[in-house]
């Protein structure tokens, strides 16, 4: 998705489309082969306690050659989002696995870590993907300052959209609202699931979104030892299955994965054996350790959202999932967009953020807001300074405002003076078109007397914004130019 050393054509991908996905998928099957060793059962006997063991052992072999391979494969993929998740899903699942840590396990644990990455590392000069996987390539990487750059105006996307953004909604919304002016990347994704999700869920669903994930790590981590030896297996059982969880919350944080349903296939499969032997024998956590390991961090997060957001939000942009608020108090400037001035979105939000001391603006996209189920309310408009129409809007919000604008501005004369404006409103309407607009709606614009023409101009104009905020009442049209 974005820019490296490494052309995409060079990285491995099991036909996702995109070697992020496949990293997180084989950082998952990388954790979960460690389940081979736990399903050998215990038996007592000599012999057969020899056997149980001689068959863990060759297991144990087995999952360290499947996870070998699928290292070598992870390497290929180049994603480091992968690596990271494989690297994480390994580290809880052995934090998940010692029933009792003290400072011998501990140091075991961290020299089994440092060796592995350090081999996983090595192993990546031979594939050619040591450079995008080494920290010194990080630090200049452009795929990082785009993530960072997108990341840091999730909080302020999440506090001035309480309702959300709507699904598939957060990249458009960060481009149009929150992307840097000098900066005209396009995205598809806010390049974290996570991330892109919350944003674009209401504050319930986010809530209910912590929730769920709080809610998979608890009850996969291992019961307490309190149950005997006889548990052990599924404890380990249970080890495995939090990694696994582990994993893909920690890939699907560097990219935009967790959309791929192939992804939870695993991690689903361990979860519901978990569910199972909770419900057959293990039991589940008391409300108040739930409300301790589940609710009480979920809810520390959602603060610490509210908090960020607060802080970084430009206090500029409010969306109802119908429309844009820029300001605080009732709008005095109501633009209705069309469908057809979508375009104009980049070099609006871009105008109001740097200029100081503009009145509050409401911007509505007419066809979103018309597609909208239950037309969600505006916020309350009793009298305007000034309604602008870009396109053509919709002709009922059109015909609600413009009794109450004290002018009105059309751009682009893309309908008939009649369609919505009646006689009163046209008095206070000035439409302002091109000398070359292409609109069929031009004569009878110069026939109503209420059209400025701009020479050298087609259908876009560029100061249409400072006309908006210019103080002027909508006279006779001005002599800014005619056709010849």
């Amino acid at each position: 998705m974005f820019f490296s050393v490494v052309r995409l054509s060079e990285r491995l991908d099991w036909g996702f489309g995109n070697p992020n996905v496949t990293g997180t998928y084989i950082a998952t099957l990388i954790v979960s082969a460690w389940v081979l060793p736990v399903l050998v059962p215990s038996r007592r006997g000599r012999w057969a306690a020899r056997l149980v063991l001689a068959a863990r052992i060759a297991f144990s072999l087995a999952s360290l050659a499947v996870s070998g391979w699928l290292a070598w494969k992870e390497l290929q993929t180049g994603s480091r989002g992968g690596a990271a998740a494989a690297f994480v899903g390994i580290f809880a699942t052995l934090a998940a696995w010692v029933p009792r840590w003290n400072w011998r396990r501990v140091a075991g644990g961290a020299a089994l870590v440092v060796i592995a990455a350090a081999a996983f590392f090595a192993s990546g000069k031979i594939v050619h993907q040591a450079e995008r996987l080494s920290p010194g390539y990080s630090v200049g990487d452009a795929s990082i300052g785009n993530r960072l750059r997108i990341w840091k105006w999730t909080p302020a996307m999440m506090e001035n959209a309480p309702g959300g953004w709507g699904l598939g909604r957060a990249p458009k919304a960060f481009m149009a609202w929150y992307q840097d002016a000098d900066h005209l990347d396009v995205y598809a994704a806010l390049v974290n699931s996570h991330l892109e999700w919350l944003v674009e869920f209401n504050w319930f669903w986010r809530l209910a979104y912590l929730l769920g994930w709080a809610l998979a790590f608890r009850l996969a981590w291992p019961p307490s030892s309190r149950f005997g030896k006889n548990n052990a297996a599924f404890r380990r059982f249970c080890a495995v299955t939090y990694g696994t969880w582990m994993a893909l919350a920690t890939g699907s944080f560097f990219s935009t994965v967790a959309n791929e349903w192939p992804l939870w296939v695993v991690p689903a499969f361990l979860f519901v054996v978990v569910l199972w032997g909770r419900f057959a024998r293990w039991g589940f956590p008391s409300w108040r350790n739930l409300l301790a390991t589940v609710a009480a961090p979920s809810a520390v997060v959602m603060v610490a959202l509210l908090i960020a957001g607060a802080i970084t939000s430009p206090m500029m942009v409010r969306d109802g999932g119908a429309y844009v608020k820029i300001g605080k108090g009732a709008p005095e400037i109501v633009i209705l967009s069309g469908a057809d001035a979508k375009e104009t979105v980049r070099q609006f939000r871009t105008f109001w953020r740097q200029r100081h001391g503009l009145p509050t603006v409401l911007r509505i996209e007419t066809q979103y807001y018309a597609d909208k189920p239950g037309k969600p309310g505006l916020p309350g408009v009793e009298k305007l300074r000034t309604l602008a129409l870009l396109g053509h809007p919709d002709p009922e919000l059109g015909r609600k405002f413009s009794a109450r604008a004290g002018r009105i501005l059309v751009f682009g004369a893309a309908f008939a003076p009649d369609e919505f404006l009646d006689a009163e409103a046209l008095k206070k309407t000035q439409a302002v078109s091109g000398e070359f607009s292409s609109s069929s709606h031009i004569l009878a614009w110069q026939a109503s007397g209420r059209l400025a023409e701009i020479p050298g101009a087609g259908d876009f104009l560029e100061d249409w914004m400072e006309r908006i905020v210019k103080e002027e009442p909508a006279g006779e049209a001005k002599n800014e130019g005619a056709r010849k």
